[in-house]
């Protein structure tokens, strides 16, 4: 794994340019690289992680045998021995050992559409000193990052926006309709960035730069959408095997897709944290695999705590096994780390236990198997039968609903023994008011409304810029919570997490959910294959049922969260108080330091409203990012 940096335009004195690969060292502990181009003003930069073919010879930014192409590529391509005999069987002939030369020889052979063949996760970029032509590419999923710059005369692209904003031309200016956003959703979608003038390329696409920098060309390469289900007809792959037939299918595609990502020249480790997803991940490489190393991250608090589950796992399975656990210092020493190495205000408050349990496993790996994309694929997140619920229910029934107190829900919620009742009633609110499936999509995922954020920030978000808008009504209600998941949630949340959290202990983290095959699979199935009486990831489970006691399956999903509104309510109270003190705010200029206040009160006045806690952990991060970077 790496750290990758360019420019193309207005040369910068080489001292500067040097200064900007340097920021991303944590990616790339292991060796440096510098490329600048006789034809042209372009600068590379590369950091590296040595993972596939560990010497200097695939040491960045390569170069081909003639000259005339240049490389510098972050990621893994998990097949590439496949993709080399190929390019052997037509005459090419490689003078190194792993993916890179691969990658580029790719390129060189089949052009934009070479990533195609492509199975792993990677974002890299070519310079073509013939056509004075540069393209950068990102994988299907976007496991990789990669942000760019462009003022009509220089172009600037690399692995995490700190790098950029050494560059001479580039000012950290505030994008307050990114921020609105963040506030909304807890995260900064894409292609938008926290600062004006910095975009994210997409997944699946490529860009091209040429005519100098005048020209910037954008397209799609990889599109999910299609391979789910519409309402009025099946998806062109939709499978009508039977049960028996799919359970043996998936274990067979779920087998392949955990041993690619086990290519490696160094020891790799996975991520346990006694979840079903990572359970598999750990239960089938074991099959093969003696003496695994696992990792997890507990909780005092039992309510949170899966590390008993974890610890279950790794003994049926025999690995070698390390827990840590995660306290209220250990927040606090993460407000240091979250905003250097995050670039962008990010509120999923799982990123400190991401963090913690990276850094467990670099004390003896270089390399983790993290288990993300599972409740996307398998439909594992309760949200999506609750939205296909909510669309199927008469419209005379919503509008009862929409009127009734949210007092008086809560108390319903509360007779079902429902926890965070009040949190539960007030989301149940905004699903209420919405018709079509975007505004339910963000009923069910936000933290502040719009119209708290117009409280906070003079005006409302507006994600007409996201990919949210590629989710259309055709989808079933079903298939389209998971699509929006996947180009949102899955992208700009989870992976971004997880991708900081590794590359901040220079531990490269793989997601071997994250397979193109897999996937398409998964995406084919009828609902009835995913979900059965209300729970998700019904045909998952019923593969792992060969190998994980069902009492470890059926359990209640918990996520990987901290105990955060207990938390803040007691140790961290003083802590959040200080941070969002009216001075502080003020300085900061962002948000109304009077509403953070009224927030800040209301945490401690009731226990039952679990959101407030995540809108404050908001505020916070927003406020320590501003005093970091602007």
């Amino acid at each position: 794994m790496c750290g990758i940096v360019g420019i193309y335009g207005d040369k910068i004195e080489k001292a500067r340019f040097i200064e900007m690969r340097d920021t991303l060292s944590h990616r790339g502990p292991d060796a440096t690289g510098f490329y600048e181009s006789a034809t042209a003003p372009v600068m590379f930069g590369h950091r590296r992680l040595r993972i596939i073919d560990i010497s200097e010879n695939s040491d960045q930014p390569f170069v081909s045998d003639d000259g005339r192409f240049a490389l510098t590529y972050n990621g893994e391509i998990y097949n590439y021995r496949e993709i080399r005999k190929e390019l052997e069987s037509a005459g090419e002939h490689f003078s190194t050992d792993g993916d890179v030369e691969v990658v580029l020889r790719s390129f060189v052979k089949w052009g934009e559409r070479c990533v195609e063949r492509f199975e792993g996760m990677f974002a890299f970029a070519v310079w073509d000193n013939y056509e004075r032509r540069l393209t950068l590419f990102r994988d299907r999923f976007g496991v990789k990052p990669l942000f760019w710059w462009n003022d009509g005369e220089n172009f600037a692209f690399a692995s995490e926006i700190k790098a950029l904003l050494l560059h001479p031309k580039i000012s950290p200016t505030i994008n307050r309709y990114a921020i609105a956003n963040f506030l909304e959703l807890g995260y900064i979608p894409a292609p938008q960035s926290a600062f004006q003038g910095i975009r994210k390329l997409l997944p699946g696409h490529y860009l091209i730069v040429s005519d100098g920098v005048a020209n910037v060309e954008i397209e799609r390469w990889w599109n999910p959408s299609s391979k789910f289900q519409v309402r009025t007809r099946k998806s062109a792959n939709e499978i009508s095997w039977n049960e028996d037939e799919l359970v043996k299918h998936l274990e067979e595609l779920l087998v392949r897709a955990f041993e690619r990502r086990m290519v490696a020249d160094v020891p790799v480790g996975v991520f346990l944290s006694g979840g079903i997803d990572s359970s598999a991940v750990v239960a089938l490489l074991a099959q093969s695999h003696s003496k695994l190393r696992t990792f997890t991250i507990g909780f005092p608090d039992l309510d949170y705590n899966e590390a008993p589950y974890a610890r279950r796992v790794s003994e049926i399975f025999g690995t070698e096994h390390e827990e840590y656990i995660c306290t209220p210092d250990d927040v606090r020493s993460a407000l240091d780390f979250l905003p250097n190495h995050f670039d962008e205000p990010f509120g999923d408050q799982s990123a400190v236990p991401t963090y913690l349990v990276a850094k467990l496993a670099r004390k003896s790996l270089k390399v983790a198997l993290s288990a993300e994309g599972g409740d996307e694929f398998f439909g594992g997140y309760t949200r999506y039968n609750l939205a296909a619920q909510w669309l199927e229910t008469p419209k005379l029934f919503r509008k009862i609903f929409a009127a009734t107190p949210i007092m008086l829900l809560k108390k319903m919620l509360q007779k079902k023994g429902i926890a965070h009742s009040e949190s539960k009633a007030l989301r149940a609110k905004w699903l209420a008011k919405s018709d079509d499936i975007q505004n339910i999509y963000r009923a069910a995922v936000r933290y502040f409304s719009p119209q708290e954020i117009n409280e906070l920030m003079g005006f409302e978000p507006n994600l007409a810029q996201s990919r949210l808008m590629e989710v259309q009504e055709e989808l079933a209600p079903f298939s389209a919570m998971r699509l929006a998941d996947i180009l949102l949630f899955l992208t700009d949340d989870i992976l971004v997490k997880t991708d900081r959290a590794t590359m901040a202990t220079s531990l490269e983290g793989r997601e071997p959910f994250l397979d193109s095959e897999l996937f398409d699979f998964a995406a084919a199935l009828p609902k009835k294959m995913l979900t059965r009486n209300g729970s998700g990831k019904y045909l998952l489970k019923k593969v792992m049922s060969k190998y994980i006691p069902r009492e470890l399956i059926e359990r209640p999903k918990k996520g990987f969260g901290m105990p955060l509104d207990k938390w803040l309510r007691s140790e961290l109270f003083e802590m959040a108080g200080e941070i969002l003190s009216p001075q502080r705010v003020d300085n900061a200029k962002i948000f109304s330091s009077r509403i953070a206040q009224k927030y800040l009160k209301r945490l401690k006045e009731n226990s039952e409203n679990q959101l407030r806690a995540h809108k404050v952990w908001l505020l916070i991060m927003l406020q320590l990012w501003a005093e970091k970077w602007l």
